[in-house]
């Protein structure tokens, strides 16, 4: 430009620089194209000036200058006492932006970082391993070396992370690179036991079956085997294979979205297979829905990791509503990242939080087919799959887990110490719902809330027959406590769900509610 128009900036400091580094580096706009920076003028009272001030900006609050203008045509007279300044902001962000500049989540940029195109890290964090009856044993010796109390009533779960991380590292192996291809890549999954394996109980030997639950003692210590609360299902069966995430390897200290040891359940590739299936671009999008507290955020999250190993560029948006495109770089939504010539982009959306809708931007083009996991909701939290999408039939649901999945992960990838007595315990009043159960085997008191809020949610559901026939269309959410989704078919399909009680406890407290209201309530 030539010398009239050329202006410099310069940065205010705030604080006492000796004590407190300035951070001038983050966020950086080093990747970002000129063209794509959107600049906002500011004329702030040198009055009263001060950090709060400074840091209570809000981007929306200043002008937005036009490129082809000429400086002086926004500074048409000296500024006088006031502090003149211009920021910049990737175009296309969102609104009620301050100085953050919509800069990526920190454990998205370390992730990336590490991971992007790094296909050897496919195997160390994506795992197999078979365990069997004397790994259990083994296991469960460990931890009770390290705390000796752990069988105590008044005993507070360890983290044994490290601990069950490397345990299941020298027995496992990375899984092929050999992948079921498609929009969202997945390992090949195959099954989880042999045709004949044995049972175990609490005590980590084969059990007879026999004991039995004194159902009417809240408080007393349940010692419970096998098919007590689940009359349809076995315990825990070994040898059992299982597929696992383990993120103990990477470098970040940022904390993460997800457990650091996941189950990679088969579920997950059936719910890939069907949403790979669908049309391309924003035509195949879905939702993936469930009971809550089964690893919908968990299997999105592998979706991801895997994505950014392979170097598959994709979008994201987090759970705070920001979006991302993720490719050589992490970029603000509205920022080149993907080639405009793709005609399918992956996007995944964790909408399990207040925002629970696709970014509109990511409407504005065909390309983009969505894959939103959150738990139920409204149906106006879903219309856009009718307005935006066009499809009537775009949300599927995922299976509860099983039995052996609860308790395997719980003795093997759950990173506090649960014993198997209080997972029983547990699973007795919460079902096999892995949130709510590990949750409850805390302590005893956790146990005893997790019967209050069961309880509760069944007293305010003043017509359960009609509550459960709501819940199929989106209705309440009172009753996920009391209640769990099942999908019926193979195809997943939200309209063909069965509600049922989360467990055979939880079905005999409604009974006791039901026998002391009025018909029909």
């Amino acid at each position: 430009m030539s010398e009239p128009d050329e202006i410099m900036l310069w940065c205010w400091v705030l604080g006492d620089t000796h004590n407190r580094p300035i951070q001038g580096r983050k966020p950086s706009f080093k990747d970002i194209p000129a063209g794509s920076i959107d600049l906002y003028k500011f004329q702030l009272p040198l009055e009263d000036f001060n950090e709060d001030y400074a840091q209570s900006i809000n981007l929306e609050d200043g002008q937005k200058l036009k490129t082809f203008n000429n400086v002086s045509f926004y500074w048409t007279k000296e500024p006088g006492q006031v502090l003149s300044v211009i920021l910049p902001r990737p175009a296309g962000a969102f609104q009620n932006s301050n100085l953050s500049l919509n800069s990526p989540p920190p454990w998205l940029v370390d992730i990336h970082s590490e991971l992007w195109g790094q296909r050897d890290f496919f195997g160390e964090i994506f795992r197999t391993a078979t365990v069997t009856k004397g790994d259990f044993t083994e296991l469960q010796d460990l931890l009770e070396a390290l705390n000796p109390g752990r069988n105590a009533d008044e005993y507070v779960p360890e983290d044994v992370l490290a601990t069950k991380s490397a345990f299941l590292r020298e027995r496992s192996t990375g899984l092929d690179l050999d992948l079921v291809d498609g929009l969202v890549p997945r390992p090949v999954l195959g099954a989880c036991q042999p045709s004949s394996s044995d049972v175990v109980d609490e005590d980590g030997v084969v059990g007879d079956d026999n004991d039995v639950v004194d159902g009417d003692d809240d408080d007393a210590a349940m010692v419970i085997d096998s098919d007590t609360h689940l009359p349809n299902e076995a315990t825990a069966i070994f040898p059992y294979t299982i597929r696992y995430v383990d993120l103990t390897v990477l470098r970040s200290k940022e904390r993460l979205r997800v457990p650091q040891l996941m189950l990679f359940r088969n579920e997950w590739g059936t719910m890939i297979d069907i949403f790979n299936k669908r049309k391309k671009g924003t035509d195949g999008s879905a939702v993936f829905s469930g009971q809550p507290g089964i690893g919908k955020t968990c299997m999105l999250h592998s979706i991801l990791i895997l994505c950014i190993i392979l170097a598959r560029p994709i979008v994201l948006q987090d759970i705070d509503g920001m979006v991302f495109i993720i490719g050589n770089t992490v970029r603000p939504l509205g920022a080149p990242g993907v080639s405009d010539d793709a005609d399918d982009v992956l996007t995944l959306v964790d909408a399990d939080d207040t925002v629970c809708q696709p970014n509109n931007y990511l409407f504005r083009h065909k390309k983009y087919r969505i894959l939103l996991t959150s738990s139920p909701r409204k149906n106006e939290d879903r219309r856009w799959l009718t307005q935006r999408v066009g499809d009537l039939h775009g949300m599927f649901m995922m299976k509860p887990w099983s039995r052996e999945e609860l308790v395997v992960a719980s003795l093997f990838l759950q990173n506090n110490d649960i014993t198997l007595k209080r997972l029983q315990e547990a699973s007795y009043i919460c079902g096999n719902i892995p949130r709510e159960c590990f949750a409850a085997a805390v302590s005893p008191r956790h146990l005893r809330s997790a019967k209050d809020k069961i309880r509760h949610a069944i007293d305010q559901t003043h017509n359960l027959s009609r509550t459960i026939i709501n819940m199929g269309v989106g209705g309440e959410t009172v009753i996920y406590p009391a209640f769990q989704i099942r999908p019926l078919s193979e195809d997943r399909l939200w309209n063909s769900c069965f509600v049922e009680p989360v467990s055979d406890w939880a079905f005999s407290e409604m009974m006791d509610v039901l026998d002391n209201r009025p018909c029909y309530k």
